[in-house]
């Protein structure tokens, strides 16, 4: 168990430096807790995880091309090694057995012992002509193992080139069958050396024997000659003829034992003649054809799924570290406010998307992609209706939580709604730091918004825009205290005025964390409507921009999701797709 969790603390640590690379800043904690813990009311589906996938293709197409060039780059460096195996019968042996007419069953741990002995070594380092040293040196790779169920060892070596890598293998089994043969050969031969010592001992000790009873007879004989009157000659006849019996009973058993002793030679050197072999190089090594380990093509498949596996884990981190609104609901529960509309990427050119080509509502729409982006801002026009029919409202003031999410196209695009619609619309450009609808419209305005707030009574505001009902306010010079001019009790008198002469006045204002210009302009108006880049916005930025307008007293009446991800329907799911446009 703490094995498992040293494990996913360092997956933590790594997924934290991951996510600090993509400029992403978050605690170890809140890592694993994204990593490991799934939220109660989410429960992934396979759309879920092939989206993940899709969505991230190119993290997963650069882990498999890396993962491909890995494996080319180790089959460069790596040195090829070939290794050749043979194969060596142990048979049983009676030099090791404690009766010597029994063999014994080889041991096998021993026999391997013997087989990587320094005995075995020399007598390779003699044969091939090297030092006993380079023979440990070529061996160190060298393995015996056993096959199962038998008295079998297979002896395998490796070596830079084929030749010698079976010349090795095959001069060690030489060696070790040599020794090992040699050595039960020794000890028969040991033994059939004691018997014929014995042999001549046992001859030698009969031809004594046969020479001392020789000898007794002479004296028995020169007894028997001796005078009748000599009393003695009897009993010196019967000690030599007592002696002579005992010589010929050692005789006798002399024969006996030299008898013994030839029929065990005889023996013993037939079964030396037709003994089986206690080791036999059955199966010698051969010159190996392809290097040792995986092959090239071999390795290459490896790493395009390894290089692919890793990169469908990082799609997937990816996509758990992704804190950004990717749907109405991680909106709605970071705002507390519903989505109004969801407009999707109408795929305006680089060049024109901060120009008029980003005004679908001012232009005839083409393409399915801008048909839908104009239903999307209708829709939203009708929620903002609906709004300011149930409580008489016209005042709204249009921010995001930082730049560059799509907020003065979308206030843009949704004043030329209303108009459109027959209502009198005024759009006011109170981004006084960095005003971005005059390039929209096209407008070079020198004086504005900032210079009236700042007590220009002289200033010409309102400006008549081709679309009819729609009027536009332009936001004039940049103003270093924007914050104060749009808290100011002037700002307040205009939105007064402007809510007595028009149907609807939407106010084109800073981003919320960025300035506390939106905060300081939302107090005058009826309603605050959040524009969220689904591939910007993170829920933890909504979180704060709805902090900071309940901090400044504002009313948060929706949101509106901008760039909306598409979805790509799945193959088999292509009964469930619905789409239409005008013609």
């Amino acid at each position: 168990m703490q094995r498992v969790d040293h494990f996913l603390l360092a997956v933590g640590y790594c997924a934290r430096w991951f996510a600090t690379w993509l400029g992403h800043d978050y605690s170890l904690g809140s890592i694993l807790t994204m990593m490991f813990q799934q939220p109660s009311n989410e429960a992934p589906s396979l759309d879920d995880y092939i989206k993940a996938i899709t969505s991230r293709k190119w993290v997963v197409l650069l882990m498999t091309i890396f993962g491909l060039l890995s494996a080319l780059l180790y089959q460069s460096y790596r040195t090829e090694t070939f290794e050749a195996a043979a194969r060596v019968v142990v048979g049983p042996s009676r030099r090791l057995s404690l009766n010597p007419k029994l063999a014994k069953a080889p041991n096998l741990e021993r026999e391997r012992e013997i087989m990587l002995g320094d005995d075995v070594f020399e007598q390779v380092a003699r044969d091939l002509g090297i030092e006993v040293s380079e023979v440990h040196e070529r061996v160190r790779l060298a393995s015996v193992r056993f096959i199962p169920d038998s008295d079998v060892m297979a002896l395998s070596a490796s070596a830079n080139e084929p030749a010698d890598a079976a010349e090795l293998v095959n001069t060690i089994a030489a060696a070790y069958v040599d020794q090992t043969e040699a050595a039960e050969e020794q000890f028969f031969n040991v033994r059939i050396k004691g018997l014929e010592e014995d042999i001549v001992e046992a001859n030698d000790a009969l031809a004594a024997l046969d020479a001392e009873i020789a000898d007794l007879l002479v004296q028995r004989a020169a007894a028997a000659a001796l005078p009748a009157n000599d009393t003695s000659g009897p009993t010196l006849i019967s000690s030599i003829d007592a002696e002579r019996a005992t010589r010929q009973t050692s005789r006798q058993q002399l024969l006996i034992a030299i008898r013994s002793s030839d029929t065990q030679l005889r023996a013993i050197e037939a079964e030396l003649g037709t003994r089986p072999s206690t080791a036999l190089l059955f199966s010698p090594a051969r010159v190996p054809t392809v290097p040792k380990g995986l092959s090239k093509s071999m390795l290459s498949a490896i790493g395009i799924i390894l290089g692919a596996s890793l990169g469908i884990a990082g799609a997937f981190l990816l996509a758990r570290l992704d804190r950004r609104a990717r749907g109405q609901d991680d909106i709605e529960l970071a705002l507390g406010q519903r989505v109004l509309a969801s407009v999707p990427n109408f795929g305006v050119g680089f060049g024109d998307r901060r120009g008029q080509g980003a005004l679908i509502m001012a232009n005839e729409a083409k393409g399915p992609r801008m048909i839908n982006a104009a239903e999307a801002f209708r829709r939203l026009r009708t929620g903002v209706s609906f709004l300011s029919k149930s409580d008489d409202s016209k005042v709204f003031l249009v921010s995001s939580a930082f730049p560059g999410e799509g907020k003065s196209t979308i206030s843009a695009n949704l004043a030329y709604a209303f108009a459109q619609s027959g209502q009198q619309t005024v759009l006011v450009s109170a981004d006084l730091r960095r005003p971005s609808l005059e390039r929209l419209f096209g407008i070079e305005a020198t004086t504005g918004l900032s210079e009236w707030l700042g007590g220009d009574d002289n200033s010409d505001l309102l400006i008549e825009l081709p679309e009819a009902n729609l009027y536009f306010i332009p936001a004039g010079q940049r103003a270093s205290n924007s914050s104060e001019l749009l808290g100011s009790d002037r700002f307040a008198l205009l939105i007064e005025e402007l809510r007595s002469k028009f149907d609807v006045v939407l106010i084109d204002a800073p981003p919320v964390l960025a300035t506390a210009d939106a905060g300081a302009a939302s107090k005058h108006v009826d309603g605050v409507i959040i524009v969220v880049d689904s591939r910007k916005t993170e829920t933890d930025q909504l979180l704060q921009v709805r902090s900071d307008l309940d901090r400044a007293g504002s009313r948060l009446i929706g949101a509106v999701l901008n760039r909306e991800r598409q979805k790509r329907t799945l193959p088999w799911r292509k009964r469930d797709r619905y789409s239409y446009a005008y013609v």
